[in-house]
């Protein structure tokens, strides 16, 4: 990552620093922006997933049967998405249950990086709910929290990642 690279060239280049803070100062840049992000475990039994037979013809909801989804803001779910660890790698969890592995923050929720865990979970514990067509029946096991990282994910402003010339014309129409 970025962040670890910081001085990597200071005894190769001795110039490189100088130079780098200049080329920095000139755009307005001071480094890449890493929102928080935590991923959160979470097991809940089947019997919790609405017992509906898919219309696709993919099986039982309560099967999961696919990868995962992710969660477009306009939901109103601050979980960004979720990975359906039980479909993915069978035999990880036992058969009656569904392990869902949860990714929440970003850029554009700041502030589950000052909440403390009980609180992430209950958040994700909530989209979950909402999103996964699950019942308001209680979960049976707890759930488990996965380290958040200090720096997931850069985040490269628009700014930052502009060409230093104008672009290219396109020759494709740009879609609505």
């Amino acid at each position: 990552p970025a962040h670890a690279l910081k001085g990597v060239f200071d005894s190769i280049l001795p110039g490189a620093k100088v130079l780098t803070d200049k080329l920095r100062a000139d755009i307005g840049r001071q480094g890449i922006h890493y929102p928080p992000v935590a991923a959160v475990t979470v097991a809940y039994p089947k019997t919790a997933f609405r017992d509906v037979e898919l219309p696709n013809g993919f099986g039982p909801l309560r099967d999961l049967p696919g990868f995962g989804s992710l969660n477009p803001r306009s939901e109103g779910v601050r979980t960004l998405g979720t990975l359906w660890s039980s479909s993915l790698f069978p035999g990880r969890c036992p058969p009656e249950y569904n392990v869902l592995l949860n990714y929440i923050g970003g850029s554009r929720d700041p502030a589950i990086g000052g909440m403390e865990q009980e609180e992430i979970v209950k958040a994700v514990d909530q989209g979950c709910r909402e999103v996964r067509a699950s019942t308001k029946n209680k979960r049976e096991t707890p759930a488990t929290p996965l380290p958040s990282f200090e720096t997931p994910f850069p985040l490269v402003p628009p700014a930052a990642a502009a060409p230093p010339h104008p672009p290219l014309p396109s020759t494709r129409p740009f879609l609505p």
